[in-house]
């Protein structure tokens, strides 16, 4: 089994493939919507585009470039509270393994974010000391 640089089998590593796919750090949930999101009628910019293409790409869909930034949005929004992906599943349940944790079995995409970004933290922490 291959490694990559976050110590996880390449196959299935979601860390590797937010990295990969240049999407900005509101994939991790780092950053809140700003107020009145899902009304903004301008084109999506460029860190949005790229986040979208990012999940649109996780779950199958088609990108659609031409979205107002609120449409935007409101479908990254909907990506969120659809059931984890695979490929979270098998990084959550290595990073768990690996810290002694159990992973419920049915996370959203959101929830399973979260808890391998809190998982990562814990890991470095680890590993540093």
């Amino acid at each position: 089994m291959e490694r990559c640089t976050h110590g996880l089998d390449t196959t299935w590593c979601y860390l590797c493939r937010v990295d990969e796919s240049g999407a900005p750090h509101a994939a991790w949930g780092l950053e809140d919507p700003p107020e009145g999101w899902e009304f903004r009628e301008e084109p999506m910019g460029e860190a949005q585009a790229k986040y979208l293409r990012f999940l649109c790409e996780e779950f199958g869909y088609s990108f659609e470039p031409d979205l107002a930034a609120g449409e935007a949005d409101v479908l990254i929004e909907s990506f969120l509270d659809e059931p984890m992906t695979e490929r979270q599943a098998h990084t959550l349940e290595l990073l768990a393994r690996e810290a002694g944790q159990d992973v419920p079995a049915a996370l959203t995409y959101a929830e399973a974010r979260q808890r391998i970004r809190v998982l990562v933290t814990r890991r470095a922490l680890r590993f540093s000391a």
